[in-house]
């Protein structure tokens, strides 16, 4: 685009598209600063040069942003692992060794289910009191 503007006969187009591209630029790249572009060759040259610049900071912020969703996941994860520990060494306190269909259960139990159980095992007579 640049090479079919670059005709003396399309003087008033390169200045209206110079003009949008400055008035555009800045609210396509919120927080960036733009030097004083003066012909589209410049304008061209400067968006070539920063557009590995921008694609590299995007990357980046992807993966801090995949980052910190992983460590948010780990957390909740370990979370409930330590939740299904402590239930199931609480059944094993109170009734002795956990049957391997209670652990499959407790294996699949969501976060609420396993805080249910340790709330209830403290009154359950027996294992399956707990499901009840």
């Amino acid at each position: 685009m640049v090479k079919w503007l670059a005709g003396p006969e399309q003087a008033g187009l390169r200045r209206a598209y110079l003009e949008w591209l400055r008035r555009r630029l800045p609210k396509w790249f919120p927080g960036e600063t733009f030097p004083e572009m003066h012909d589209l060759q410049e304008a061209y040259e400067m968006i070539t040069n920063r557009f590995e610049e921008w694609k590299e900071r995007q990357r980046l912020a992807g993966v801090a942003q995949g980052v910190e969703q992983g460590r948010a996941q780990g957390v909740e994860l370990g979370r409930r692992e330590g939740e299904r520990a402590l239930v199931l060494r609480l059944i094993q306190h109170r009734f002795g060794d956990a049957p391997t269909t209670l652990r499959l259960r407790l294996q699949s139990a969501s976060q609420a289910e396993l805080e249910n159980l340790a709330d209830r095992v403290l009154d359950a007579t027996s294992v399956d009191d707990l499901f009840q």
